[in-house]
């Protein structure tokens, strides 16, 4: 057997991340997969939620994660606009 005290017994190789970076390669040679980001579900259209503060009604879906919103203003006019999906949060128990 070879001796590997040199340094401490930390010459092994700690972690090699691939160029895919899916796996990686720990000390002892183990491989391990390494998980992906679950991507957040889309929102269903008509559905009321919470955008920050306010209220929101999901109108349509757009390109890019994201979803068109209805809200109103203070002076009682509706505003569309485009927001990520993960910035939308379903409501709770309670509507206000």
């Amino acid at each position: 057997m070879e001796d590997h005290a040199e340094a401490g017994g930390l010459d092994q190789e700690i972690g090699v991340a691939t160029a895919q970076g899916e796996r990686i390669e720990g000390a002892g040679g183990m491989k391990k997969l390494r998980r992906r980001r679950r991507s957040p579900a889309s929102p269903p259209i008509g559905a009321l939620m919470r955008y920050g503060e306010r209220i929101v009604r999901v109108v349509a879906e757009a390109r890019g994660q994201r979803a068109v919103i209805e809200s109103n203003g203070e002076d009682g006019r509706v505003f569309r606009s485009n927001v990520k999906w993960a910035s939308l949060e379903h409501l709770g128990g309670q509507l206000f």
